[in-house]
Parts: C-alpha cells; sequence; structure tokens
C-alpha cells in the first residue's frame, strides 16, 4: 500500500500548471537551415512561457507524447492565445526548444486580440517577425491530425498577428521568405494593404498584403538548433 501510494504522489507531482501564448512555428532544417528555398522545415506547435522553465522560453507542445507532437483541437482553436494548461514537461528531449510539454491539457483560453482594419487601405506596422501555420480543410483545426497546414509569416504588433503576403513577382516572394528565415523573432517594420482573408474561417479574417520592408532586421541569421550557434546570414542576403 505505501509504494501505491508514493506512486500516486510521483505520478500527480510530474504534472504541472503552464502559462502562456500557444503558437504554432516551423525552423528550416538541414542542408541550409533556410538559406535555400528547397531546404525542408520542421513543424511544430510551442507554448511561449510567462515563467521560464529550466531557462526555456519555449517548449514544444503535446497533447500526446514527446515523439509526436499532436494537438486537440480546443488547444488548435487557441492558437495565437494565451492558454493555461497542465501538462508533464519532458526536459532534453526536442533540439528545437531543449523540452516538451507531454499530455498536454488546455484549462482555459484568450483568444489572441485582432484588428479592425479597414480593406483596402495601405497601413505601416512595426512589430516581432514570426514564423506561422494555419490549419486549412478539413476541419480547419477540428481535426489537427488530418487538417492540412499553410506555412507563412506573422508580424506580432502588441499581442495580435497579422498575416504577412508578400507581392507575387518571384524577388518579393524570395526577400520574403529569406526575411521568415532570418528574422524570426526580430523587429521589423513593414508597409502593405489590408485585405480580407478569402476563407470565412481563416483566423484572424485579414492579412497584409504586397508586404515591403523597411530595412533588415538586426541580427539576420540562421536558428540550427540548440546544440550549435545560428550562423550569421550572408552579406546582403536581405537587401
Amino acid at each position: 500500500m505505501l509504494l501505491l501510494l508514493l506512486a500516486c504522489v510521483t505520478t500527480s507531482s510530474a504534472t504541472e500548471r503552464f502559462s502562456g501564448t500557444l503558437e504554432p512555428h516551423w525552423w528550416p532544417t538541414q542542408p541550409g537551415f533556410g538559406e535555400e528555398a528547397t531546404d525542408k522545415m520542421f513543424v511544430g506547435p510551442v507554448l511561449r512561457l510567462d515563467t521560464p522553465k529550466d531557462g526555456l522560453e519555449y517548449v514544444m507542445y503535446s497533447s500526446g507524447d514527446a515523439e509526436k507532437l499532436t494537438m486537440t483541437a480546443d488547444a488548435a482553436a487557441c492558437l495565437g492565445g494565451r492558454v493555461v494548461v497542465e501538462a508533464v514537461f519532458v526536459p532534453g528531449d526536442s533540439a528545437w526548444s531543449g523540452g516538451t510539454l507531454t499530455g498536454a491539457r488546455i484549462l482555459s483560453c484568450t483568444p489572441a486580440a485582432t484588428w479592425l482594419p479597414t480593406y483596402g487601405e495601405t497601413a505601416t506596422l512595426t512589430g516581432t517577425l514570426r514564423r506561422w501555420w494555419w490549419f486549412l480543410a478539413p476541419g480547419y483545426g477540428a481535426e489537427p491530425a488530418t487538417d492540412a497546414v499553410r506555412y507563412g509569416i506573422v508580424l506580432l504588433v502588441d499581442g495580435r498577428p497579422v498575416p504577412l503576403f508578400s507581392g507575387s513577382d518571384e524577388p518579393s516572394f524570395e526577400r520574403h521568405r529569406r526575411f521568415g528565415c532570418a528574422c524570426d523573432g526580430q523587429e521589423v517594420t513593414v508597409t502593405g494593404r489590408w485585405e480580407a482573408s478569402k476563407n470565412p474561417r481563416a483566423v484572424p479574417p485579414y492579412k497584409l498584403m504586397d508586404v515591403t520592408y523597411q530595412k533588415p532586421c538586426a541580427n539576420p541569421s540562421f536558428f540550427r538548433g540548440r546544440s550549435v550557434p545560428p550562423k550569421s546570414a550572408p552579406s546582403g542576403w536581405l537587401e
């Protein structure tokens, strides 16, 4: 009986409560970690913690185990928002964050704030660039395990994510891609045109189109995992 009680205490003490912002994220992988458009990407949800855990600003998020990152529909519905979760922290298992929350369960969700833009108007915004992805058909997050995703970039302005889209010409598209690979988490200033999303189920329901960047971010670099330092982008890479 004593051993059973000790086992119960150990199991329950492994579950902790965490709060922060639940974000979709992606990282370019080898061989160039984003230098080349053909580089593959690793995709997963992260929780940016209000209080760092073991020195980590963010951790991977999984409603299952650490081997395969999974999400429940309520977590998918709160991407970009602030959450309180219960989970078991598994340290040292992720090259991207240094740890994973496993068996994560949403206790509360505060959706991200949104804009009320006037569509067609031009806006200049300054904020934090983030790599992002969105759930697509068939469930748009209602079935996270089978729904398709679309990769992209957002600008976080006072906690409000603004999807950014380049012009349709190849030079604009490539510069946009390079900013996403080399400036994640850094401040940038962009100018673009407000447009409503063509998908009525998109969150947020707007986007900034034909985006141009005022200047390069302060430290263009490629994140290569926690075991090696970032690699600086080539000189003039974002010009």
